[in-house]
């Protein structure tokens, strides 16, 4: 309870005047186990509240859910066709679950897991997708005709399809503390900074090559993007909206997804084709370990009071793996 404590104390505070929350010993993250799913397991998404893991099994158009104490399915939820990426506001009991094939976003409520809407004219094929607890409201990348759509989650209604020039609008990230949207542009090789208040573009941020998932760092007002066919992660300076530091994984490997741990400024980049995930401490900007896992790790998510990662692999990429590995960071215990 101290550390909860002093974490909602650090957070009330402007990122400008907190100081690192990674400013501790690091520690080693190690791989806890692999739990099975159904089909060709995609976007994973964590709800805290309930000890929930979601996630989006493209292969079997439906979504598990997993019992983050005991590691074990304990339901599945029908979802659209194809679903892929999956986001949860936890003060509306929502998880959205993006359907690519028929171009719809499935809303579920968390509390008994039942359907509560099918949203459609998304005007798009669902790419990413990324939630702001603060506005509710919910952002879907788009893969064809270059937008990004914007979700009112109170009402489960399409607000607008923004276009954002041409190239696959891949990767979303928010920060709700700045109320600003990241959209990487995978054919472009930049990120879109967008005005949350306006739906306005603020800036193009040129990064590396085919950029992906992003994670964004509330506390620093950071957003590390992993640049696929570049080998690297390119750190953005959220304040200024230019690359301050370009960080680079083990040769070879092709980063997909970054996941950060606020607490322990432990990254978390999945390597598609690598087969393993690479940790960096954010303080330092260097690896501190390189975890194999299954084959082809591509989507994860944190469980912010377990310290627990959840990572999918193969998703519809590389079918029959079928497999989600649990990766435990730093404990508070461990940090005492």
């Amino acid at each position: 309870m101290r550390k909860l404590g002093l974490l909602l104390a650090l957070e009330a505070m402007l990122f400008t005047a907190a100081p690192p929350a990674h400013a501790r010993p690091t520690m080693q993250p190690v791989i806890l186990a692999t739990i099975p799913v159904s089909s060709s397991p995609a976007g994973v998404a964590v709800d805290d509240a309930s000890k929930t893991v979601y996630v989006a099994n493209n292969g079997s158009n439906n979504v598990a859910a997993i019992d983050d104490r005991e590691g074990k399915v304990m339901a599945t939820l029908a979802a659209g066709a194809c679903p892929t990426l999956d986001a949860v506001i936890l003060d509306l009991h929502r998880l959205y679950v993006n359907n690519a094939c028929d171009q719809s976003v499935s809303v579920f409520d968390t509390r008994d897991r039942s359907t509560v809407a099918t949203i459609t004219g998304l005007n798009d094929v669902p790419a990413g997708i990324a939630a702001n607890a603060l506005t509710q409201r919910v952002y879907v990348g788009g893969e064809v005709n270059d937008t990004l759509t914007v979700i009112d989650a109170r009402t489960n209604t399409v607000l607008s399809n923004l276009s954002l020039g041409p190239g696959i609008q891949r990767g979303v990230a928010v920060n709700p503390r700045t109320n600003r949207i990241y959209v990487a542009n995978s054919t472009a090789n930049q990120v879109v900074v967008i005005d949350g208040y306006t739906n306005s573009i603020m800036s193009r941020i040129a990064v590396g090559a085919r950029p992906r998932f992003m994670a964004v760092s509330e506390t620093q007002n950071r957003i590390y993007v992993p640049n696929f066919a570049g080998g690297t992660i390119s750190v953005i300076d959220g304040a200024s909206n230019v690359v301050s530091a370009t960080l680079s994984v083990p040769a070879g490997q092709s980063p997909w997804m970054a996941t950060l741990d606020e607490q322990t400024g432990h990254l978390f980049v999945t390597e598609l084709l690598g087969d393993s995930v690479t940790v960096f401490d954010t303080a330092t900007n260097s690896i501190i370990s390189n975890l194999r896992t299954v084959a082809h790790p591509i989507f994860s998510a944190l469980d912010p009071v377990t310290r627990r990662v959840y990572v999918s692999h193969g998703a519809g990429f590389f079918p029959g793996l079928d497999t989600v590995t649990v990766i435990q960071d730093s404990t508070d215990d461990d940090m005492d």
